[in-house]
């Protein structure tokens, strides 16, 4: 076997068992998976979805936080609607909310239900449309 074809399969094989993924990931129960942005920071986490006009339905923003804890966001600034969802440490989703954009203050605060280490937020209706339930298992793939 020649050289050229050796690097082709070495490749080829590369681009197979990393699933063809482009960053990182939230693998859904049936395997769909969520492309998403993380806010890690306290400016990445303030600024969230702020100010974006639109996202694609396959598209997200985790929040990564160091310990579970009690959460609540608002849609300051926020020009489209989402569904959040918040996910515990052990992975399982806690609870699941529609947020609308906030168009003057004062804000309302959603708050979830349970304490939580992580929050998914993504398209209005994309939690449903997913069959998304408190309980379920997603599997948080940050390294990619």
């Amino acid at each position: 076997m020649n050289m050229k074809k050796l690097g082709f399969i070495v490749v080829f094989c590369s681009f197979l068992l990393t699933g063809c993924s482009s960053g990182p990931v939230v693998k859904l129960p049936d395997g769909t998976r969520v492309h998403i942005e993380i806010a890690q920071t306290n400016v990445e986490k303030q600024e969230g979805l702020m100010n974006r006009t639109e996202m694609d339905n396959d598209q997200g923003m985790l929040f990564v936080y160091e310990t579970e804890q009690d959460m609540a966001f608002w849609m300051k600034n926020t020009l489209i609607p989402l569904d959040i969802i918040f996910i515990g440490s052990n992975q399982k989703i806690v609870d699941i909310l529609t947020m609308q954009p906030c168009k003057k203050d004062p804000c309302p605060s959603y708050p979830a239900d349970a304490p939580a280490q992580y929050a998914l937020e993504v398209n209005e209706g994309m939690a449903s449309e997913w069959g998304l339930e408190i309980g379920d298992l997603l599997t948080l793939d940050l390294s990619s």
